[in-house]
């Protein structure tokens, strides 16, 4: 375009300077020697009508000039429009990738926090239970123990006592059986939880949920293999039983009690973890 408006404007100059060569030799011919007039006014006549065209001419250049001016300015404004709308368009749908991320991390994380509260309370029972069966566990023993001496005393036996005791003892062992049932299922359950927590807290390692789980489970066969070891009465000592038994509720209150503190640790980093998404998905904050 530029190249266009240098070529006329190369024109115009050598049309203005050829213009009054060619007219002073055209007033020499004869032709217009007979024309009206004289050789001043046609000379004057010529000389407004190439003003006139030389005036529109200049004006044909500058308005051609500006328009073109105005078009390279608009398609610049054009471009820098599309550049910004790109950038906006960039930039949102980054906010959307980040808020559909957050969104996953958020129901992840609730996922968690349901398991922990899920595990928490299965722990509860199954210390419960362990304290129930330790109380049983002595009785039971304590029947066996009187029924045992009862029956090996010298003294006349006591028939309906020593049925009485039998009766009591069955009861007893029936009971401490369901307890150990019982202790057993919710062991398992409790290992199954842990496993999936340990899956889904891949995008949650600042949780240390493998860690968490491999001393939850290291804790739980210590609580197991001090049970079996209480199972079968292997000397008829009261008090070698009442200390097992009180040893065993020591163990479950001091690493029950700090197996049900690190799962709240874990829980209320859930929950802070749990608010600092959501406040970014509604404010649209990156992480």
């Amino acid at each position: 375009m530029m190249k266009s408006i240098w070529k006329l404007v190369v024109g115009l100059i050598l049309t203005l300077l050829s213009i009054p060569m060619i007219l002073s030799g055209l007033m020499t011919i004869n032709f217009f020697g007979k024309a009206l007039g004289s050789a001043d006014g046609w000379l004057s006549y010529w000389g407004g009508y190439l003003g006139a065209m030389l005036g529109l001419a200049a004006v044909t250049i500058a308005t051609q000039f500006q328009i073109n001016s105005q078009t390279k300015l608009h398609k610049e404004q054009l471009d820098m429009q599309m550049k910004a709308i790109d950038v906006t368009a960039e930039l949102n749908d980054s906010k959307e990738r980040n808020r559909i991320r957050m969104t996953y991390l958020l129901n992840k994380n609730e996922e968690i926090l349901e398991l922990l509260i899920d595990i928490q309370s299965l722990l509860v029972t199954y210390l419960n239970s362990i304290t129930r069966y330790a109380e049983y566990h002595e009785k039971a023993f304590m029947t066996f123990s009187t029924y045992h001496n009862l029956s090996e005393s010298n003294k006349t036996k006591d028939d309906k006592r020593l049925e009485e005791l039998e009766t009591q003892y069955s009861q007893q062992v029936k009971f401490k059986n369901q307890l150990l049932d019982e202790n057993t299922i919710l062991r398992i359950k409790i290992v199954e939880k842990l496993s999936i927590l340990s899956a889904k807290g891949v995008h949650f390692k600042k949780f240390h949920l493998l860690d968490e789980k491999k001393y939850i489970e290291s804790s739980l066969s210590e609580f197991y293999d001090e049970i079996e070891s209480t199972r079968e009465y292997r000397v008829l000592d009261k008090e070698f039983y009442k200390s097992a038994m009180i040893d065993l509720n020591k163990n479950v209150e001091q690493k029950g009690s700090l197996l049900l503190s690190r799962i709240d640790n874990i829980i209320v980093a859930c929950e802070s973890e749990a608010e600092r998404l959501l406040e970014g998905i509604i404010s649209g904050e990156t992480e």
